[in-house]
């Protein structure tokens, strides 16, 4: 119900905390929020500044602007202006007529949570254009508690954000494919190395969105096992349930190995929103390069060392290595021992094993 007695202005809160709430996840981030506060403040730019200005940093961790420019970032990146600034409160000034955006209006609110984080929204107006008033300055300070909460929020989602990039890259520059599937056998979530697996049609495939095989028989058999994980879903992750396959192909003597788990644990709910499982996939047939540079900087090769453990990695024979690479038999039997010693194994096969699961892969 509507408060006859309340500020005219707290009829445009409720507008700002909707749209920022519902900004934070947006990507880029809070941008729809910067846009509604132009409208709402009357601003021509209006920018939201992370990590600044009580946190020592030269320039804010974050910026997002209501407009794709960066002159704004030049004309705030002083922390000693911003060491002047009430905190939890709003201040007018104008900006220098020196710098960007001469002359200027602005409207600052800078706050800091618990956790010590900092968020700065700037609001700004023609050197011509009416003052602030006292409306805007009081809808601005309304912003403070709700900023301190985002801030959580936003800081939330950048992890997350972080993980999955860190954790994705880890497994495409791994050549491992991973699949999210739907109990169906729909595709929920993929990796690139998924995707272009499924793109290829190479053992696996999507038909109007499901995961299919190659053949009936091994479209059966997959969701058998998909089914069967997707049920054993659970609260609490348990890493020793799982099921490995070969998935058969048409023209490639190696099938394609799948180990299917069941989806992620969904605690704190008592159940998935769907049950899913996980698919991990590798191609044997589509071994990973691994330059000669990359094991020399590893294992401590001289150039000529780490040239011929390239070739073997890439599954070359000794004679094979030995033509390719222009030596001769005697010169890789040599250097064949001296790799021996730097990487501690005695085999061939035990010294392919030992590149293969070494780092390097992901170069």
């Amino acid at each position: 119900m509507h408060d006859k007695n309340a500020p005219v202005w707290m009829d445009q809160r409720e507008r700002l905390l909707n749209a920022l709430y519902r900004s934070i996840p947006e990507v880029p981030a809070l941008v729809s929020f910067l846009k509604v506060a132009c409208a709402v403040f009357d601003s021509s730019r209006a920018s939201f500044l992370i990590g600044m200005p009580f946190d020592g940093h030269n320039r804010p961790q974050g910026f997002h602007d209501s407009e794709p420019y960066t002159d704004l970032v030049e004309a705030f990146a002083q922390p000693e202006f911003f060491a002047t600034l009430p905190r939890d409160d709003v201040s007018r000034h104008t900006m220098p007529s020196a710098g960007p955006l001469s002359g200027s209006q602005t409207l600052i609110l800078p706050v800091a949570d618990e956790a010590g984080r900092t968020a700065t929204i700037v609001l700004l107006r023609g050197a011509d254009d009416p003052a602030f008033d006292a409306d805007a300055v009081n809808l601005l300070k309304s912003l403070i508690e709700p900023m301190k909460r985002c801030l959580g929020i936003y800081h939330h989602f950048v992890g997350l954000e972080r993980r999955s990039q860190v954790f994705g890259a880890a497994l495409e520059t791994s050549n491992i494919a991973v699949l999210l599937v739907d109990y169906e056998g729909t595709v929920l979530l993929s990796n690139a190395v998924a995707d272009d697996l499924l793109a290829r049609g190479d053992g696996l495939r999507l038909h109007h969105g499901k995961l299919r095989a190659h053949s009936p028989g091994e479209t059966t058999r997959l969701m058998d096992q998909v089914r069967a994980n997707a049920a054993e879903q659970s609260a609490r992750s348990d890493w020793s349930k799982f099921s490995p396959l070969a998935v058969y192909r048409d023209e490639q003597f190696l099938p394609l190995t799948v180990i299917v788990r069941p989806g992620p644990a969904f605690y704190p709910l008592k159940e998935p929103l769907r049950r899913t499982a996980m698919l991990i996939i590798r191609d044997p047939g589509r071994q990973a390069l691994i330059s000669a540079p990359t094991l020399g900087q590893l294992f401590g090769l001289s150039p000529a060392e780490a040239a011929l453990a390239s070739e073997l990695a890439a599954g070359a024979s000794l004679d094979e290595a030995s033509a390719s690479l222009g030596i001769s038999r005697n010169t890789v039997r040599s250097q064949l021992q001296s790799i021996f010693q730097k990487t501690g194994t005695n085999r061939q096969v035990e010294l392919v094993r030992v590149l293969l699961s070494s780092a390097a892969i992901a170069s």
